[in-house]
């Protein structure tokens, strides 16, 4: 009665504690793997062999002005920058309307 209950319990838990363990050996593994995948050099020569990358013979490093330097904001360059995109996109919109004509003009009766 009893005691049948309490080992079959008992080989139920030892078996899931085996199935932890396997887990945490399976897990620890696949850290090794993500730790190796992500090493810079391994990313370096699959870039270099499969990918076709092409190392500079030299590296220049940009110095970054700042807006003060230059006597103007760096937001104020963007703003600019997005009235000039939205303009131009309008420009393109109504020329490629005048060039092709527009076929909701033609009404088939």
């Amino acid at each position: 009665g009893f005691h049948a209950l309490i080992v079959r319990d008992q080989t139920r838990i030892d078996r899931i504690d085996a199935s932890i363990a396997e887990l945490e050996a399976q897990r620890e593994e696949l850290l090794l793997a993500v730790a190796q995948l992500e090493a810079p050099e391994r990313i370096r020569a699959e870039a270099i062999g499969r990918l076709g990358m092409i190392e500079p013979e030299t590296v220049v490093y940009l110095d970054p002005v700042a807006p003060e330097v230059l006597g103007t904001s760096l937001f104020d360059d963007i703003g600019r920058e997005a009235e000039g995109d939205a303009v131009n996109a309008a420009e393109d919109g109504a020329a490629a309307d005048g060039v092709e004509g527009d076929a909701t003009d033609e009404v088939d009766e």
